[in-house]
């Protein structure tokens, strides 16, 4: 439990120091995590070929990359949808040929899995990063996977009973995901009363429109009123909600492959998805969020 604990806290302020610090450390933080995740990802078909991991690592770290900078304004987005595009052609293609040759397509099936649910969703974190009026979706982005891991971890130890998927994860409970809902909500709600997230409160109606001259600072909208805690405090819930949805899925990925951990890279964790699963589903959503 130290390990854990320490390994997540340093990797956690790692994460905010070098997202932080400028777009380009941001991007080589999302790039680190991304070829981790899909090398951890595709080691689960190892009878995919040495060829094809190589090809479809650099089109879908071109893919994060190019939709990463064209969602934060940096690049247009024609680039971005190019260079998906390639992604996902080469994953049509080689499946083509692979069913031809071989008879069977499955490892491609794989491929389109990690271009839909690791490259595709981890775009969305870029934006979060580089913005100063979407910057608080980010800690609320990580509080959310905090407080919800947290939560479920105790919740489940002290009252879990009902299993809630015990094929795909014997562990899990009802009890747990419920307390981690609770926490995460906690956490939107208390987060709210420090820092509101900017635009998302005033959209709401729940507080009054800020000033021309502090129009891009949260402290402008002034203090959440309890209406807008407890609506954070559901939305927290929401964003829980999604990433234990993605966290049941990559367990499912495990499951498939009959492996326990996607790799040790994160003593305490397991792999870079076993971290990072639940984040990547509740990315696109929080991104959303800070539209409104």
């Amino acid at each position: 439990m130290a390990i854990r604990t320490a390994v997540g806290i340093g990797a956690g302020l790692l994460f905010l120091a070098l997202t932080l610090y400028s777009l380009w450390t941001a991007l080589l933080m999302v790039l680190v995590i991304h070829a981790c995740a899909q090398h951890e990802f595709l080691r689960l078909r190892p009878q995919l070929s040495r060829d094809a991991a190589a090809v479809h690592h650099g089109l879908s770290t071109l893919a994060v990359a190019t939709l990463s900078l064209s969602l934060a304004g940096v690049l247009n987005s024609g680039w971005a949808l190019l260079a998906t595009g390639a992604a996902l052609l080469f994953c049509a293609l080689h499946s083509i040929v692979r069913y031809e040759r071989q008879g069977e397509g499955g490892g491609d099936v794989h491929l389109l899995r990690a271009v839909a649910f690791i490259t595709l969703p981890l775009a969305f974190v870029l934006p979060l990063c580089v913005h100063a009026d979407r910057f608080p979706y980010l800690l609320l982005l990580i509080g959310a996977g905090w407080g919800a891991d947290t939560g479920a971890m105790w919740a489940g130890r002290l009252i879990g009973r009902r299993p809630l998927c015990p094929r795909l994860s014997p562990k899990k409970t009802v009890e747990g995901i419920i307390g981690g809902m609770l926490a995460a909500g906690a956490v939107w709600a208390g987060a709210g009363l420090l820092y509101p997230p900017p635009h998302l409160i005033a959209a709401l109606g729940l507080t009054p429109t800020p000033t021309p001259l502090g129009a891009l600072h949260s402290a402008a909208f002034g203090p959440p009123t309890a209406c807008a805690a407890v609506v954070l405090f559901l939305l927290g819930m929401v964003v829980a909600a999604i990433g234990a949805a993605g966290d049941l899925l990559f367990s499912l990925f495990k499951r498939e492959a009959g492996v326990k951990d996607y790799g040790s890279l994160l003593p305490g964790h397991g792999g870079m998805l076993d971290r990072c699963d639940s984040l990547l589903f509740a990315a696109p959503f929080v991104y959303l969020l800070s539209l409104l």
